[in-house]
């Protein structure tokens, strides 16, 4: 590319020269149409002419390439050329890159084979690694339904374990409730034996030691019930006596009477007889009975003179220490000992000693 400026040159100074031929050549015809020249000079014209025509086509063709000089120089073929030359120059150092580049993508190629093949592997080992970890959730969901299930195990282990404790406390309950009515069985026996012997032995010799005794306090008890009455009442039509069950009975000319038809008198003759016979027999039966007082209320009332003249020695006959009466009658207060009067006055009660 270097040499297009040369060529160039060489083909102006050619091109000139061919002008200049042209122009002799003219000149030579214009002379030879006048007739100037020779037949010699003619035949070399005509020689001449022979060789322009045959180097018409070089310089045809030098026209041509001097139009395609000029067509290059207008394209900015040198710049080009330059830049083409330099990336030539430069391109054993592409052509190296280029082999490099070859070997590098060779080595990568290897390199992406050899990944593949990895990947290929670890792709297999990430299959097997699906399947097994497939299999660890199948796993999972066994030993989860396992685990369920021992939960659910657990809980009837302990429902059962719950139940034979509640079994255990219970027949540890109920053995001890057999041998309580083992016990009881054995008490019930004794208890069998004792009632019994209380019913069959001990309770009717008991009824038959209270009957006996009984009948003897009845007997005591009447004697002095009746010793009591016949000193205040002086009559053969009455009669008194005491019942079984230490009720007074009274018969009035042999036939039973109620104590309600008797007279004021004697009504009070029984139960003052009554009193006095009970507090002689509670004496001599409780020996322990430490109290000698004796209290009486209206004891007297409906008595005649002659009952309250007797009343002393019946009172005397008590050995009682201390006997209260509670009466309004005066004639008592020639035997007693002592007097407190009760007045009211102004609706208030005062004790007078």
């Amino acid at each position: 590319m270097d040499q297009i400026p040369i060529l160039r040159g060489h083909l102006q100074d050619k091109l000139g020269e061919l002008e200049k031929i042209k122009t002799e050549i003219e000149d030579l015809e214009n002379k030879l149409r006048d007739g100037v020249f020779s037949l010699d000079e003619r035949e070399a014209i005509t020689a001449i002419n022979q060789d322009l025509q045959k180097l018409k086509p070089s310089v045809d063709r030098y026209l041509e390439l001097l139009r395609r000089v000029e067509e290059l120089e207008g394209e900015n073929i040198v710049s080009k050329y330059s830049e083409q030359s330099t990336q030539i120059k430069q391109k054993p150092k592409i052509a190296k890159k280029i082999e490099n580049a070859h070997q590098k993508k060779k080595r990568t190629e290897h390199s992406i084979e050899a990944k593949k093949a990895e990947i290929s592997k670890k792709q297999r080992t990430l299959e097997d690694g699906k399947a097994v970890l497939a299999h660890i959730n199948e796993l999972e969901v066994h030993r989860t339904e396992h685990t369920d299930a021992l939960g659910s195990c657990r809980e009837t282990i302990a429902a059962v374990q719950s139940r034979f404790t509640s079994v255990k406390d219970l027949i540890k309950e109920t053995e001890g409730t057999l041998k309580k009515y083992h016990k009881k069985a054995q008490s019930k026996y004794i208890l069998e034996e004792v009632r019994r012997w209380l019913i069959d032995i001990l309770v009717p010799a008991v009824s038959n030691i209270e009957r006996n005794v009984l009948a003897s306090i009845n007997k005591d008890f009447n004697e002095v019930f009746q010793s009591t009455f016949n000193t205040l009442v002086e009559s053969e039509d009455i009669s008194v006596s005491i019942t079984e069950t230490f009720s007074p009975q009274v018969e009035q000319e042999g036939w039973g009477t109620d104590v309600d038809s008797l007279s004021g008198g004697e009504k009070t003759s029984v139960a003052l007889a009554y009193r006095l016979a009970l507090n002689t027999i509670v004496k001599k039966q409780v020996p322990t009975l430490r109290s000698s007082l004796l209290i009486l209320d209206e004891p007297t009332d409906g008595f005649s003179s002659n009952q309250l003249n007797k009343l002393r020695d019946i009172l005397v006959g008590t050995r009682c220490e201390q006997i209260i009466m509670v009466s309004h009658e005066k004639e008592l207060e020639g035997f007693v000992d002592s007097i407190c009067k009760v007045e009211k006055q102004n609706g208030v009660s005062r004790v007078i000693v």
